[in-house]
């Protein structure tokens, strides 16, 4: 395969990525990465599509700022005959593998690939290696409430969290969770129960009751909780036990234990 050209372009021509993706940079890394261009050279020229005239940057935004904090009036780089679809795709592929955005970030972006770039799902998928549930399920974040993406976002809750506990409709309750989640942190277990706390505060409210919003310490405790697969009594997990036995030995206790079904 032939290599690329290396070209040396003029920072003045270069204009910021189509779509950014980082709201800011970390200014400690962008330090370390100016010594080190300033030391050892850029290892790894930048990637810019042409357009109109002058360039726009498909990846390498950071070195390009890098050379701008130097004051270097030119960078080497790679000059791809890209659309500005491809451009977009391509950067963030990179992005997603080196700059550890978060999923919501990684939604936002497949929104603006969406919407405005006009691109659909499966050539996404194709152009990120990742599949179509993959692509839809990040995209779907961003229908989540504002307050349960802002928690996301922070790291407050993991993904899978997130998921469990966008099924929570009330406000009111998703904010008790959601204060829990920041006071002690929320497994997936954690999120599980709160989703089954706000079906039965549902359940209380259909027949017209009036009840109450879960306490977090009952939370935490039931999801600290398993169901007996005997009797179906909620127990601690930290009292189960696992038992190692045939077919035919479980369905002779199922059996004795629940002989009606």
């Amino acid at each position: 395969m032939k290599p690329p050209k290396i070209s040396t372009i003029s920072l003045d021509l270069i204009d910021p990525p189509d779509l950014q993706l980082r709201d800011s940079m970390d200014p400690q890394k962008l330090r370390d990465l100016a010594d080190s261009i300033a030391k050892r050279g850029l290892i790894n020229p930048i990637q810019l599509r042409p357009t109109n005239g002058r360039y726009a940057i498909v990846a390498g935004h950071r070195r390009y700022v890098a050379h701008q904090d130097l004051h270097r009036t030119h960078i080497p780089a790679v000059i791809l005959d890209a659309t500005q679809a491809e451009a977009l795709a391509t950067s963030l592929h990179e992005n997603l593998f080196r700059e550890d955005l978060t999923p919501l970030e990684e939604a936002a972006l497949i929104a603006h690939l969406l919407d405005g770039q006009g691109l659909d799902p499966p050539t996404i998928a194709r152009a990120l290696g990742h599949t179509l549930t993959w692509v839809e399920s990040r995209a779907a974040l961003l229908t989540y409430p504002p307050a349960l993406q802002q928690a996301l976002h922070a790291g407050t809750i993991s993904l899978a969290a997130a998921r469990l506990l966008s099924q929570i409709l009330d406000p009111n309750h998703l904010a008790t969770a959601l204060e829990a989640a920041r006071t002690h942190g929320m497994t997936e277990r954690n999120a599980l129960e709160w989703v089954r706390q706000f079906e039965l505060y549902q359940q209380a409210r259909a027949t017209g009751a009036t009840p109450a919003l879960p306490d977090p310490s009952l939370v935490a405790s039931e999801a600290a909780k398993t169901v007996c697969d005997f009797c179906r009594a909620h127990v601690y997990i930290n009292i189960t036990k696992f038992l190692r036995i045939c077919f035919t030995c479980l369905e002779a206790l199922t059996a004795a234990t629940h002989p009606n079904t």
